[in-house]
């Protein structure tokens, strides 16, 4: 997996691209970020092709530890398939989800209510 990290003010955004399937795919990078204080993540799944069981463990416990330092995980632009084992999985229930990295932005600097319903989920159900 490739991630590619930018700031925006307090807020890390890492882009991701290929499968997300071992712990190590994202860890150096939220790690060096994180011990420098950044506790406000958005990963960006536009390029995220699957998703495993292990991944799915890492987004849990990412999302534990922004949440238990005062921050947040938010994930962005996911796609169908992934959509699907988000729902399956209920991670939908768990994860704070969004179709763009702005909303997600707002949302993670106060101005959006983290319970909108604006999840990519919501466009699958029919």
């Amino acid at each position: 997996m490739d991630v590619t990290a930018t700031s925006i003010a307090d807020v890390v955004v890492l882009k991701l691209a290929g499968e997300f399937k071992t712990r190590t795919d994202i860890a150096d990078v939220f790690w060096a970020n994180f011990n420098r204080g950044t506790s406000k993540f958005i990963l960006n799944f536009e390029k995220v092709s699957a998703v495993n069981s292990v991944g799915l463990q890492t987004l849990i416990e990412l999302h534990r530890l922004t949440e238990n330092a005062g921050g947040g995980l938010r994930i962005t632009r996911i796609n169908e398939l992934i959509a699907r084992v988000f729902k399956a999985s209920n991670m939908d229930k768990i994860l704070k989800l969004y179709d763009d990295e702005d909303l997600a932005l707002v949302s993670l600097m106060g101005g959006l209510p983290v319970d909108t319903d604006i999840t990519p989920i919501s466009r699958y159900q029919h």
